[in-house]
C-alpha cells in the first residue's frame, strides 16, 4: 500500500459512517453502543479490520454542571516530563477532586536539552498563565463555554521611565536578542522549598530577580493583571536559581539596547493576551483547527502521513475525547488531518481541535489507560486536559407534603422547585416537561430522592447512582411520562 493512500474498503467504511450517521452519534455499524463508565461519562472504541483503524472516544455530558476541566503539568512544573496517568494522579492529590478522565495536551519540545519538556503553547493552570500563547489555544471561557482559536501573548515590562516597553516570553528558552520572565512553576512545585533549587537555565545576559511590592500582589501570573515588582538583585550572568517568591527577568546579551534596572527598582509587569483570556482557568495549546463551527478548514492534500493522533471535540450535547492509534501496522494505522477533521464531523462535533500527537497520544478514564500508545508504554509528556468532579456543587434539596390520594414531593433543583405526584410506595413522579428530572418517594421511609439527568439519585446525604437498568426506567420514565406514573418494580434502595 503507498504511504499516505487510503485503502479502498476504509474508504467504504467512512463513507457508510456519512451516510449512516444520526447528529451526534456515530453509527451503530462502526461498533457497538457507547459503554457508560459513570453517570455521565460514556467510552467506546471503534475498529475497523481493513487499514487497519482502531478508535478511541470518551463522550462527556455537557450537562453535568459538577464537571470541570483542569489542566495538569507533567512532575508539576514547566519543563517537567510525566506520562498521563502520573499527570493525573498528581493533580487529583494537588486539588483534592476525583479525576474522571483524561487526555493528552500540547506539543513540546522532546529533543534533549536544557528546555526538554517546554510546552510549545499556551497553559493555564487554575488561572495561573505558566506558558504562554504561540498559534492555536483551547481554553474554557468565564462563561463557562469551550473556545478555539489562535491567541497572541502581549506579555511585556514597563521599565521605570514609563516609556520603555520590552515584549517577554515566558518559562521558555531565552534568544540572545530576546528578554523571557521566569516564575517559580519553571521548576519548583507548589509548596516546595528546595534546598538546591533549579536555575532559570539560560547562559549568558542580565538577570533580575524580582519581588513583590509590599501591599501588592506578585504570584500568580494571571491574564489581565498588571503587576509591580521590585528588582531585588541584579546577576550579570545566566542561570539564578529560582525562589518560591520570586521571578527573574532575564535580558539576552544581545538586546539593545541594554535595559538598566537596578536593585530598588519597580517595575511594571503586564500579562494580556489578544483575544483576552482575562478569567480563563483552563487552557492549553494545540495544533490544527479540524472543525469550527461545523466547518472544515483546509487540512492539506489528502495525501499525508498518518500517525496516532488525539482531538479534543465538542457539541452542544457532548464533550469528546479522541485518541486513533497508529504506527501499530497489525493494530492501527493512524490517519491523516482531513482523516481526523473528517472523523470529528462523524461524532458529531461542531467544533474540534488536534493536540499532540504520535507517541504521545494517551486517553485515560476511572484508573486506566484505554489505548494502545504507539512507543509501547505510555510517553512521559509535558500536559494533559483533565476532567475532574468538583465536590463543592450543591446537591439538590427537597422536602415532603401529603396530599391524600396521592403523596406529593416538592424538589428543589438549584432555584427552580416542581412538584412531582407519586402513587406507588417506590414509585417515580415524573415531569414531562422537564426532561431528565423526576422525583422518587419512599413512603414507609418517609423519604425522598432527586433525579436530576445523569447526576443521580439524591436522597439525604447519600447519591444512589443505581443499577444500569434503574438508570434507564429513570430515563425511560422521564422521557415518556405521565405525571404520577409509577415503576413499582424499580428499587432505588433508599435509606
Amino acid at each position: 500500500m503507498k504511504r499516505g493512500s487510503l485503502p479502498a474498503v476504509l474508504v467504504l467504511w467512512l463513507v457508510l459512517i456519512v451516510s449512516v450517521m444520526k447528529a451526534g452519534e456515530p453509527p451503530s455499524a462502526a461498533a457497538g453502543p457507547f459503554q457508560t463508565l459513570t453517570c455521565g461519562l460514556e467510552y467506546r472504541h471503534d475498529v475497523c479490520k481493513e487499514g487497519p483503524l482502531s478508535i478511541h472516544v470518551l463522550r462527556i455530558h455537557r450537562s453535568r454542571r459538577d464537571w470541570s476541566l483542569h489542566t495538569g503539568l507533567g512532575q508539576g512544573t514547566v519543563y517537567g516530563l510525566e506520562p498521563l496517568d502520573g499527570i493525573v494522579a498528581r493533580t487529583a492529590k494537588s486539588i483534592a477532586r476525583p479525576v474522571m478522565a483524561a487526555i493528552n495536551g500540547d506539543f513540546f519540545v522532546i529533543e534533549p536539552g536544557p528546555y526538554q519538556g517546554d510546552p510549545r503553547g499556551l497553559q493555564i493552570v487554575n488561572r495561573e498563565l505558566v506558558s504562554r500563547p504561540a498559534g492555536s489555544s483551547l481554553w474554557v471561557a468565564a462563561s463557562g463555554e469551550l473556545k478555539i482559536g489562535r491567541v497572541a501573548s502581549k506579555l511585556r515590562v514597563v521599565w521605570p521611565d514609563g516609556k520603555t516597553v520590552t515584549p517577554l516570553g515566558l518559562n521558555e528558552a531565552r534568544a540572545d536578542d530576546a528578554a523571557v520572565l521566569y516564575t517559580p512553576t519553571l521548576g519548583i512545585r507548589p509548596g516546595e522549598t528546595p534546598s538546591d533549587p533549579p536555575g532559570t537555565r539560560t547562559k549568558g545576559g542580565r538577570e533580575l530577580v524580582l519581588e513583590r511590592v509590599e501591599g501588592k500582589a506578585l504570584l500568580p501570573i494571571q491574564v489581565g493583571n498588571t503587576y509591580a515588582a521590585r528588582v531585588r538583585e541584579v546577576h550579570n550572568q545566566g542561570d539564578t536559581p529560582l525562589a518560591p517568591n520570586q521571578m527573574i527577568l532575564s535580558l539576552g546579551p544581545k538586546i539593545a539596547p541594554m535595559p538598566q534596572g537596578q536593585p530598588g527598582d519597580v517595575l511594571q509587569l503586564v500579562s494580556e493576551t489578544e483575544p483576552d483570556l482575562r478569567g480563563v482557568q483552563t487552557a492549553l495549546g494545540a495544533g490544527r483547527i479540524l472543525v469550527q463551527d461545523g466547518k472544515l478548514p483546509n487540512l492539506g492534500p489528502a495525501d499525508q502521513p498518518r500517525h496516532p493522533r488525539s482531538l479534543i471535540g465538542w457539541n452542544q450535547q457532548y464533550l469528546l475525547f479522541v485518541v486513533v492509534d497508529g504506527r501499530q501496522p497489525k493494530l492501527s494505522i493512524g490517519m491523516t488531518y482531513p482523516e481526523m477533521a473528517a472523523l470529528a464531523q462523524q461524532y458529531g462535533c461542531t467544533d474540534a481541535v488536534e493536540m499532540d500527537g504520535g507517541g504521545s497520544s494517551t486517553l485515560w478514564a476511572m484508573g486506566k489507560i484505554l489505548n494502545s500508545p504507539s512507543d509501547g508504554k505510555p510517553r512521559a509528556i509535558a500536559n494533559g486536559l483533565i476532567l475532574i468532579r468538583s465536590l463543592g456543587v450543591e446537591p439538590p434539596t427537597f422536602d415532603i407534603t401529603t396530599k391524600k390520594p396521592a403523596d406529593q414531593v416538592k424538589v428543589k433543583v438549584e432555584k427552580d422547585t416542581a412538584t412531582f405526584d407519586v402513587s406507588s410506595p417506590s414509585g417515580i413522579g415524573v415531569e414531562p416537561q422537564r426532561k431528565h428530572q423526576a422525583a422518587v418517594f419512599d413512603r414507609r421511609r418517609r423519604k425522598a430522592g432527586a433525579w436530576n439527568g445523569d447526576r443521580g439519585l439524591r436522597c439525604g446525604r447519600k447519591t444512589h447512582h443505581g443499577t444500569a437498568r434503574q438508570r434507564r426506567l429513570l430515563r425511560d420514565q422521564t422521557a415518556q411520562g405521565p405525571v404520577g406514573k409509577s415503576v413499582e418494580e424499580l428499587d432505588v434502595g433508599l435509606d
